[in-house]
């Protein structure tokens, strides 16, 4: 189980993530994309 509450994320000005809360349950997946996720992805899932 994955929980995430309350999360913010900031890149210098820019707000990409603003009080947000994620429940993820067993056996769930959960993805989120933004304008660059290629990057963004761990190169142990490549």
């Amino acid at each position: 189980m994955l929980q995430l509450e309350r999360v913010s994320l900031s890149y210098g000005s820019f707000r990409a993530l603003d009080n947000i809360t994620l429940h993820a349950g067993a056996g769930e997946l959960v993805v989120l994309l933004g304008a660059n996720a290629p990057a963004r992805v761990p190169s142990s899932w490549r």
